[in-house]
């Protein structure tokens, strides 16, 4: 059935890769299981009604999932749902202040990186520090409360296993790989923003080097590659830009990036240094002269981690990849569900 089908696609879209195929054959055998014990006592085919309240004993795709994630090992899944509800209305609330204080900062005339500067760091500090506090107080939450604690919290939560309704399930995508195209704009906005930022640090280099930018300046190292690593940075938005038209594609896509992505850090590595200097003149060349090689030292062991974890995240994604492909003709001549209604 068209819902069933709907609902374990949403359920699969929640899973660890590593566990989607086996907990969605699962599941999907519970389904027909129960849908053809329910219709053999009818005599008869389950109505669209019926088939939408056996999908709401089971509660949203989200929860569902919640139960075999084995990341949600910190919080149950009886607090799991509503943690997660917290934190959205946290974040939000945290991202709408920074942006506030944005322009309040720019309506009494500070400079605009100073604006910029609280929402470039939002992601890395604020919302880390508030994910961070939401995590430990539901995870002691749900280490300390009892039984009747985590069934209070399953009562209260009812209301909104009532309200949710399997007809709203977004359809199956034509690709069976597909993932939701706002996952994919994110990482096309992402690829932007890092783009836009490297190509800033010449004329802005506080957002390379933060407070340092008042002694510190890039070196030729950085300056060498600036174009070609810019070049790579334009590839991987126009990579993004076709995975918005192919989503489907998302892996592969992911694993071109990442080839992109190692190719500019194997040029700026490469290069070699200096990658940070102290111009001349300023007092701060004669205080930090005996630190400087190890702050370089600091840099392009930074640019070797990044290049060695984008390299790891390829050839993990490419096995996965060709793993999957392998699987691809032997999940297809089992695609016709056993035990089908009727």
């Amino acid at each position: 059935m068209d819902l069933i089908e709907r609902y374990l696609h949403a359920v699969k879209t929640h899973l660890p890769q590593s566990q989607q195929d086996d907990v969605v054959a699962e599941l999907g055998e519970d389904l027909r299981s129960r849908v053809e014990e329910r219709e053999s006592e009818l005599v008869r085919r389950l109505t669209e009604d019926e088939v939408v309240g056996l999908l709401r004993q089971l509660g949203p795709p989200a929860s569902l999932a919640g139960r075999y994630g084995s990341w949600q090992q910190l919080i149950g899944p009886a607090l799991f749902p509503v943690y997660k509800r917290t934190l959205k209305i946290v974040l939000g609330i945290s991202l709408l202040v920074n942006v506030v204080l944005a322009g309040v900062l720019l309506a009494v005339g500070r400079p605009v990186h100073e604006a910029v500067e609280g929402l470039i760091k939002f992601p890395f500090v604020t919302a880390m520090i508030a994910f961070g506090w939401v995590t430990i107080i539901f995870a002691l939450i749900d280490a300390k409360a009892g039984p009747e604690t985590i069934a209070q919290a399953r009562r209260d939560h009812a209301s909104l296993f009532e309200r949710w309704d399997p007809r709203s399930l977004p359809a199956v995508p034509r690709h069976p790989r597909s993932v939701p195209r706002w996952i994919v704009a994110l990482d096309l906005i992402v690829a932007v923003l890092l783009l836009a930022w490297w190509l800033a640090i010449p004329s802005r280099p506080w957002l390379m080097f933060g407070p340092g930018a008042a002694f510190l300046s890039p070196g030729q190292g950085l300056l060498a590659a600036y174009v070609p690593v810019a070049i790579a940075g334009a590839v991987i938005v126009a990579i993004r830009l076709f995975g918005l038209w192919r989503p489907d594609l998302r892996t592969s896509i992911g694993v071109a990036c990442n080839v992109v992505s190692l190719i500019g850090l194997a040029i700026l590595v490469g290069g070699g240094g200096p990658y940070v200097i102290v111009p001349p003149g300023l007092q701060a060349a004669t205080e930090l002269g005996d630190a400087m090689p190890w702050i370089d030292r600091a840099f392009a062991l930074g640019f070797a981690i990044a290049a060695a974890t984008m390299a790891y995240e390829a050839v993990r994604d490419g096995w996965t990849l060709v793993m999957g492909r392998r699987r691809a003709p032997a999940s297809e001549g089992a695609s016709t569900p056993q035990g089908s209604p009727r």
